[in-house]
């Protein structure tokens, strides 16, 4: 996974901590978020990183509904 330089206090890296948390957790809805991190993301102008968290949700879930919406966002 990439690191990705944010203000400490910036409200994406307090979102990005907590999903990456879950996602380390593989709790039951890692894909979604997965894709919510990917989301953030690519909103952030952060679209590279956005493309990885879509392509480890189609690469690890590929029968969540997660993982057609990730293929739907790098058509």
């Amino acid at each position: 996974m990439a690191t990705i330089a944010l203000p400490a206090n910036s409200g994406w890296a307090r979102i990005r901590a907590i999903l990456s948390a879950v996602v380390a957790a593989q709790v039951g809805d890692t894909a979604e978020a997965m894709l919510q991190l990917a989301i953030a993301q690519e909103f952030a102008g952060q679209e590279n990183d956005a493309k990885k968290w879509y392509g480890l949700i189609r690469d690890n879930f590929p029968e969540s509904a997660s993982a057609k919406k990730a293929a739907g966002a790098t058509e």
